[in-house]
């Protein structure tokens, strides 16, 4: 009876062993597998070897588990290298068509265009503001060929390319300066500037604003281009100080650009208006130099 049960004990022991050499066997294999379907999948995915590296990961667990299966390591790696690749393409495209779509909304230059107001009466006539104003008043406004009227960019403008750059910034308390008003004698001309540029109202495409929040609704620099303007300004016969004490005028000081200016003063009597309408092109600064790099000015020009 010892001997019988002896000879199954060892039967046992032999049957157990070769089992373990078997599970040996798969492990290496389910390991060779892996790196096989690691292998395919950098192939496949043409260098990306994170995807591939990830997928050979589950191979290797499916194979321990499984006693070695090879194939499923492979499937794995190679579907999903795959998709990484075919996404990272997708997200390319939409980047580049957004940029060119937004060069639209991007400020103009300005040109430098020279206007000339001349007293052509018998009288002198005073430039300005009727109403007591904050700066420097405009002597001339300007319309383009549809009569609708350019207003050039203020002190504390935000524009479309500012939203688009983020960069837009707070206004901050200034304090307000009296304007002039400026006295022309019979036959004197005074010189001021037109930048050339207007705002042009505007909206962002989504593609453009730098965040979902951002304002879509905005304003444009606009250059003026070669074509019809209309350039009117307009003059008074009494020269007003109403806002110093008793109403008396300071002195009128000589301006380098013509005439002489008294400060805080207001244009009162009889208001007399000019226009000259004019083709803007190279020989006004507009699109080009004219001939030697010399530009004629504007000339507004006051008459009986």
């Amino acid at each position: 009876m010892p001997r019988c049960l002896l000879r199954l004990d060892v039967a046992f022991l032999v049957s157990a062993l070769a089992a373990t050499a078997c599970g040996g066997q798969s492990f290496q294999n389910g390991a060779d597998g892996t790196n096989a379907g690691a292998a395919s999948a950098g192939a496949a995915s043409a260098g990306t070897s994170n995807a591939g590296g990830s997928s050979g990961g589950n191979g290797n667990g499916a194979g321990a588990g499984q006693g070695g299966s090879t194939t499923g390591g492979k499937s794995q790696g190679g579907s999903h290298s795959g998709g990484a690749g075919s996404s990272g393409a997708a997200a390319g495209g939409v980047g580049t068509g957004g940029s060119s779509q937004c060069d639209a909304f991007l400020d103009e230059h300005s040109s430098t265009i020279t206007v000339r107001l001349t007293n052509d009466t018998m009288a002198p006539i005073y430039l300005g503001q009727q109403m007591q104003a904050c700066g420097e008043p405009d002597l001339f406004d300007v319309t383009d060929a549809a009569g609708a009227a350019l207003v050039s960019p203020g002190f504390c403008t935000t524009t479309c390319e500012q939203i688009m750059h983020n960069a837009v910034m707070g206004c901050p308390p200034i304090a307000c300066i009296a304007g002039s008003a400026i006295t022309l004698q019979p036959g004197e001309s005074a010189l001021r500037q037109w930048n050339g540029v207007f705002m042009v109202e505007a909206e962002l495409p989504t593609a453009c604003l730098p965040n979902p929040e951002a304002l879509s609704m905005c304003e444009r620099v606009a250059s003026a281009k070669p074509g019809a303007f209309t350039f009117s300004a307009r003059a008074g016969t009494q020269l007003q100080c109403s806002s110093f004490v008793g109403g008396v005028c300071q002195a009128c000081m000589p301006d380098s650009s013509g005439g002489c200016s008294t400060r805080g003063g207001l244009i009162g009597g009889t208001i007399l208006s000019a226009e000259t309408k004019v083709m803007l092109d190279g020989s006004y600064g507009v699109g080009g130099a004219g001939g030697g790099g010399m530009t004629r000015p504007v000339e507004i020009v006051f008459k009986n």
